[in-house]
């Protein structure tokens, strides 16, 4: 029906608004990031579950399909700026997943285990990045040739993200191939103080 179609357009463009104005506000927070964090033991699973919750309304209208799969891991830092860097991840990953004509779009999310480490990868069969932009994917402003196909992306998230992670000592990375798809990987080490204080 038409009147669905309008409503989910307005929702749609309403969570838009809420993202970037997200965006604006930690980016104004991180300045002040000494002044704005609290270390705790966090299950990364359950953030992991949380953020897929969040998104679900985009993920149905988009008939994407997310996975999780690893057990519950604790690792120990702040728990609402790694939920703004998984949940940054995992909203890039719907948009570029939406942009392929792939029939079958899925988002994969996985917590490993390592000696000393713990990392989460976040996986989709999106539209991928092209190596020539890969490098500068955590740059502020930079939004990439995939990303201007989107016209959604500030440019601001991933380097939000990086600057997130490297705060909190968690490297941030990622691998994509154009046409195929992304992953970004979050590693948080285990058994060492690793906060800049």
């Amino acid at each position: 029906c038409e009147c669905k179609e309008v409503f989910d357009s307005i929702s749609e463009e309403n969570e838009k608004i809420s993202q970037g104005l997200n965006i604006m506000l930690y980016n104004a927070r991180i300045n002040e990031f000494n002044h704005d964090f609290n270390v705790e033991d966090v299950d990364i699973l359950f953030i992991l579950r949380k953020v897929i919750n969040d998104n679900k309304k985009l993920l149905i209208r988009h008939k994407i399909f997310p996975k999780i799969a690893g057990e519950t891991a604790i690792v120990q830092t702040d728990k609402k700026w790694i939920y703004f860097v998984i949940n940054q991840i995992v909203i890039n990953a719907i948009k570029y997943t939406v942009a392929t004509e792939k029939d079958k779009k899925t988002i994969n999310l996985k917590i490993e285990e390592d000696t000393g480490k713990i990392i989460v990868s976040i996986e989709d069969n999106g539209i991928g990045i092209p190596k020539e932009d890969l490098g500068r994917v955590f740059n502020a402003f930079f939004t990439g040739k995939n990303g201007r196909k989107t016209s959604e992306s500030t440019g601001m998230g991933m380097y939000l993200s990086k600057r997130i992670c490297s705060e909190l000592g968690n490297e941030l990375y990622v691998e994509s191939e154009e046409g195929q798809g992304t992953t970004f990987y979050i590693v948080f080490y285990k058994g060492k103080n690793i906060f800049k204080l």
